[in-house]
């Protein structure tokens, strides 16, 4: 069954409560897995998808113990800042998520893509690791190269560019493949939709959004068991 991830705690849509505890609680509740934003201020970790002045309530350890307590889908940590790199595995560690998370988004960050991935392979051999694809110079070609990486997570910015084939090759060399929902990118709910039903036919492993009812809803409407290939 393909995994829901809720884009930092939403599940109907965004919402200013994003990357909350409760909302993460809430989505983890309905089996839900949950993609998040990792961050630091003076060497404590907090979830906040910007900056953040007072992180008192959004204190990291917290909120990845919370997590651990639920068996639930994915956690995918999205590194918004490439420093403290052991404490990271160790956060993960501790809270007993290893199995569960993994980190995305470190080329965002970094100076020289695919480094933050390999040293945090160097740290831990059991840390899951994910590498970027889009339509923006991050080509199948080049994530395939970060043999550190099981998992791709696949973005779609300004147009709906991955084909079938892009996804077998991705499925022969091993990869788990998580993608980013289009309304993220502001695409219209029944183009989303459309691709959903795409995506699923062509086997991704799970679908990363803002509106987690509505992509049950759908999950839960393919009666037979397999997803039609829908026109965009």
């Amino acid at each position: 069954m393909p995994k829901i991830i809720s884009h930092r705690g939403n599940f109907e849509e965004a919402s200013d409560m994003e990357d909350g505890r409760s909302r993460l609680r809430a989505v983890c509740q309905r089996g839900w897995g949950a993609e998040l934003d990792l961050r630091w201020k003076g060497g404590t970790p907090y979830i906040s998808h910007d900056p953040l002045d007072d992180i008192s309530e959004r204190r990291a350890e917290p909120i990845f113990k919370m997590l651990s307590n639920y068996e639930a889908g994915p956690v995918a940590v999205n590194v918004k800042e490439v420093c403290c790199l052991q404490e990271t595995v160790s956060l993960i560690a501790d809270a007993g998520l290893l199995g569960r998370a993994f980190l995305f988004d470190m080329e965002l960050a970094e100076s020289r893509r695919g480094e933050t991935a390999k040293t945090f392979r160097r740290l831990s051999e059991k840390v899951q690791l994910a590498a970027r694809v889009s339509d923006r110079n991050e080509s199948v070609t080049e994530a395939l190269k970060l043999d550190c990486c099981e998992i791709i997570w696949l973005d779609e910015f300004d147009r709906f560019w991955a084909t079938e084939k892009d996804l077998i090759r991705l499925r022969t060399a091993g990869r788990k493949i998580y993608a980013v929902s289009g309304e993220l990118h502001e695409f219209s709910k029944s183009r989303v939709v459309n691709r959903w039903r795409q995506l699923l036919c062509w086997g991704v492993d799970g679908i990363c959004t803002d509106w987690c009812s509505l992509l049950e809803t759908v999950i839960r409407g393919d009666n037979d068991g397999t997803f039609a290939s829908s026109s965009l």
